[in-house]
C-alpha cells in the first residue's frame, strides 16, 4: 500500500504542511514494520513522539488566533489518540497480527487523510487570514 502525501492534502500552512508530510512518512513506516515485530515497537514510540508535537502546534496556533472551532478540532484530536491506545494495546498483546495491519491502515492512514481533508482544512484557511 502506497500511503503518500499529495499537494492535494496541503492547509496552505508550510509547517504544519510539513509536519503532515512527516506524519504521512512515519504512518508509512508503521504498515512497512508491522511486517517485521522487531522494528515495530520502535516506529510506534517515533510516530507518537510526532504526533505529540504536531498536535500541539496546531493547537497552539489555534489558542493564539482564538481559533473558532478549537474544540471540535482537540476533540478529532481525542479520536485519533484513542484509536492509536487501542492499536498499541493490541500490538502489545498480540504482537503482529493481520488484523493490526488493517487497523493501522484504517484508524491511522484513513483517519488522518480525512482529518486533514476536512477539519485542518479548514484550520488552514482560517490561519492564513492570520499569519
Amino acid at each position: 500500500m502506497v500511503f503518500q502525501w499529495s499537494k492535494q492534502l496541503s492547509v496552505g500552512v508550510e509547517q504544519i504542511d510539513e509536519q503532515h508530510k512527516e506524519l504521512f512518512h512515519r504512518i508509512s513506516r508503521l504498515i512497512e514494520s508491522s511486517q517485521e515485530d522487531a522494528s515495530l515497537a520502535f516506529v510506534f514510540e517515533f510516530l507518537e513522539k510526532y504526533v505529540e508535537v504536531h498536535f500541539a502546534l496546531e493547537e497552539t496556533y489555534m489558542e493564539r488566533y482564538d481559533y473558532p472551532k478549537l474544540s471540535d478540532h482537540e476533540n478529532e484530536h481525542t479520536i485519533f489518540w484513542e484509536n492509536y491506545a487501542e492499536i498499541r494495546q493490541a500490538y502489545n498483546d498480540s504482537g503482529v497480527t493481520e488484523e493490526l495491519t488493517a487497523r493501522i491502515k484504517e484508524h491511522l492512514c484513513d483517519w488522518l487523510v480525512k482529518h486533514i481533508l476536512k477539519v485542518d482544512m479548514e484550520l488552514g484557511n482560517f490561519l492564513k487570514t492570520k499569519l
